[in-house]
């Protein structure tokens, strides 16, 4: 596994997700059906929690993360220690600016 699987596993839980909110209620499933639901109705999607809540509608980065490292050919958490956690301290998120100009 790495880090293209995982992700392309995620989105397609999001989608799975955006679909089921589409269609709720008897709704019809569109394109535009979709992307509503995608702009406004995605604010906590975790991926059953693969990853941390994250609000997918407004582009907001989420300040939490796992840190793992292979050890001996397994995986090893190493912060937060604690299974099934994440460390979402908001001190996480850091802006960069970038100066696009080249040297």
């Amino acid at each position: 596994m790495d880090s293209n699987a995982m992700s392309s596993y995620v989105e397609a839980l999001l989608f799975e997700n955006a679909v089921e909110k589409a269609v709720a209620n008897g709704g019809t499933l569109t394109r535009a059906s979709l992307f509503k639901v995608l702009n406004t109705g995605e604010t906590s999607f975790n991926a059953d929690w693969i990853v941390s809540q994250t609000d997918v509608s407004t582009h907001a980065p989420s300040p939490c993360f796992v840190l793992a490292q292979v050890v001996n050919d397994k995986w090893k958490r190493v912060s937060p220690t604690k299974a099934g956690t994440f460390d979402c301290n908001k001190k996480n998120l850091v802006t960069l600016k970038f100066n696009g100009a080249s040297s």
